[in-house]
């Protein structure tokens, strides 16, 4: 026999109906009780669908950063091959050389490669520190007695925005 929850919490008020009031009392409280429960199970099953796409969504910005990174990876390979390995390493004395090859890597590693997702994934990480300083900061202010300035809190927070922006 196979019974909804519903039906089932009907048929538990329908025998309280029937029975004396301490025993109706406490049908009624099962019959609340276990509506509680499936309400609490629905919402936590709406939970989990949310947090199993918000992981996903997460999983998706990390593939992309390690794609980058691998990458940025096969362009410091290509950086090596392009000066490094043709003797520029070391001058004849076996110091290692200090003019501008170091620039030139560089320079040669940013015409390779971009890594916009790892920059915005930067970009998230600093704001959420300065939206934690903001918070911070109204903490400490409750926490002497004083009301927060508000402005200061408001211009910390638009700040934090134009980081995830990618503006700074």
């Amino acid at each position: 026999m196979n019974i909804s929850t519903d039906g089932m919490i009907a048929a538990i008020r329908s025998a309280a109906e029937r029975v004396e009031p301490r025993e109706s009392e406490v049908l009624n409280g099962i019959a609340d009780r276990i509506a509680e429960l499936v309400a609490s199970a629905n919402k936590n099953r709406r939970t989990a669908k949310h947090y199993e796409r918000e992981c996903l969504e997460w999983q998706g910005k990390y593939n992309v950063i390690v794609a980058e990174n691998a990458a940025l990876q096969q362009a410091c390979v290509h950086v090596y091959n392009a000066g490094y390995n043709r003797g520029h390493l070391n001058t004849v004395d076996g110091i290692s050389s200090c003019g501008d090859y170091e620039e030139d890597a560089f320079e040669a590693l940013y015409e390779v490669i971009s890594v916009p997702a790892t920059i915005l994934a930067l970009n998230d990480v600093e704001a959420g520190g300065v939206e934690k300083f903001a918070q911070h900061r109204h903490v400490q202010a409750f926490d002497v007695g004083v009301m927060a300035d508000t402005g200061e809190i408001s211009n910390i927070l638009d700040f934090a925005a134009r980081l995830r922006e990618g503006a700074q």
